[in-house]
């Protein structure tokens, strides 16, 4: 190269005379492979005490194998049962999606450490249902969810079960997917070697949980209940991890929800104050059911619009700083329709032509200060969310960077709400955290750290 020039004419030749190969041609990348003798099962593990009949207030308990070189694939979860429905006299009608209005807690736990722990279950897994599955998904799996009929279901029939004997019992097999569960949503197989056993346990929620008019129904219980997984048994795989890395984390999406309330004729500016003390919130949403079961047909399993008529507006705060920087405004501006996309956004990406969720207009538009009450064919669905993740994914529940949402570890986070219209009854307003734990894991003492 002569003094004074800044680069090679050969070099710069070589480098442009470079293919790179498009992916749809490119066969030099190396495939990972399985050793030798890996093997799977698709598990069907009965609850630990017993197979029922559980009725309200019971826990039915699931402890998951473990062992050495035994891999779990959390995704693969899934609960199937017989549940009884004793009618009265009167035709008896089930809650929303019947196969999750039958639990009202779900906890998890690694040996005796809880891992995650949902109150209200029914509450929030209906509301999961709504926002993460379309139409169409929801029609094929009416069957299983327990939306069971002998006349051709209509594309709205998606909630609530009408009891076709009374005076009698009815039963009905139902599965469905454990949702907002730190098993199922851990970003790798779980390796049971390592840590202690991990267990399951789902709490039977109450009678008035469950039913419409609880004195149409007069008992309930659940049969011989089963837990599936899938396991994969891969020989050496133990060792080969254990002298690869001193420590192994596990990235698991967990869910805390709390209530507050609102008393019936209240307007105004309030603010209700949570503490959801986590190191990494992903996303926020808010269910605001009524105490008044003459309005409310769904109790605690259905949402309103707490501003009412004349709108209003809904903000999170954690600390300084405001979630959206701006109020979303339910009158103004974009009004409501800005509040689906928001919530749209807590559940995937706005573009994402399979992101649909299953809410209509009707059951959207149901407000806390009218007297008008909702259906269980067509409950309140007004669900304010919002996305709290630095870096957005399609997929909100597998988070692709570490602890990418906001801490709220130093402070509580206030949910301002101003209604414009008085509320026609007492409302409770639950707030629902969606955030990213880490479970650390020492492979030579099995001994697990929760870092929430």
């Amino acid at each position: 190269m002569l003094e004074g020039e800044l680069f090679s004419p050969s070099i710069v030749y070589n480098k442009m005379s470079e293919t790179v190969l498009p992916s749809s041609v490119d066969f030099s990348k190396k495939l990972p492979s399985l050793p030798e003798g890996v093997s799977s099962q698709l598990l069907s593990i009965q609850a630990t005490n017993g197979t029922g009949p559980f009725g309200p207030g019971q826990v039915i308990q699931f402890d998951l194998p473990a062992r050495q070189n035994l891999y779990l694939d959390g995704k693969t979860m899934f609960i199937r049962y017989k549940i009884t429905y004793t009618s009265g006299a009167a035709a008896g009608v089930v809650r929303r999606k019947p196969v999750y209005t039958a639990f009202q807690k779900l906890d998890e736990f690694v040996g005796s450490t809880p891992i995650n722990s949902v109150y209200n279950y029914h509450a929030v897994a209906n509301m999961w249902v709504d926002t993460n599955m379309s139409v169409a998904d929801i029609y094929g799996q009416q069957y299983a969810f327990g939306l069971q009929s002998t006349a051709t279901p209509t594309l709205d029939a998606f909630d609530s079960y009408t009891l076709p004997t009374v005076s009698a019992d009815n039963s009905i097999f139902v599965s469905a997917p454990v949702v907002c569960s730190a098993i199922s949503s851990a970003d790798h197989l779980i390796p049971t070697g390592f840590m202690a056993p991990l267990r399951v346990q789902f709490t039977v929620a109450s009678i008035a949980d469950q039913a419409v008019a609880s004195a149409n129904i007069t008992a309930i219980t659940i049969s011989n209940p089963e837990l599936c997984i899938q396991s994969i048994d891969m020989p050496g795989v133990d060792n080969i991890i254990a002298s690869s890395v001193p420590k192994l984390y596990l990235k698991c999406g967990a869910w805390a929800n709390a209530t507050g309330s609102i008393a019936a004729t209240t307007s105004g500016f309030q603010t209700l104050i949570f503490n959801h003390r986590y190191e990494s919130i992903e996303n926020l949403f808010l269910i605001n059911a009524t105490t008044d079961v003459a309005k409310g047909l769904n109790g605690p399993l259905e949402s309103f619009d707490l501003t009412g008529t004349a709108g209003g507006t809904y903000q999170f705060q954690i600390g300084q700083s405001m979630y959206p920087n701006l109020p979303i405004n339910t009158i103004i501006g974009g009004g409501k329709a800005s509040t689906l996309q928001y919530l749209r956004e807590c559940v995937g990406s706005i573009v994402d032509q399979r992101n649909t969720m299953s809410i209509n207009s009707v059951e959207f538009s149901r407000l806390a200060s009218a007297a008008t009450a909702s259906t269980a064919v067509e409950p309140a669905k007004f669900y304010v969310g919002v996305p709290l993740s630095k870096i957005q994914t399609a997929n909100p529940y597998q988070a692709v960077t570490l602890l990418s949402g906001v801490s709220a570890t130093s402070a509580p986070i206030s949910v301002l709400v101003n209604i414009g219209t008085s509320t026609n009854s007492q409302m409770n307003v639950q707030l629902v955290a969606q955030y990213t734990e880490l479970l650390e894991i020492d492979p030579m003492t099995k001994q697990v750290r929760v870092i929430q």
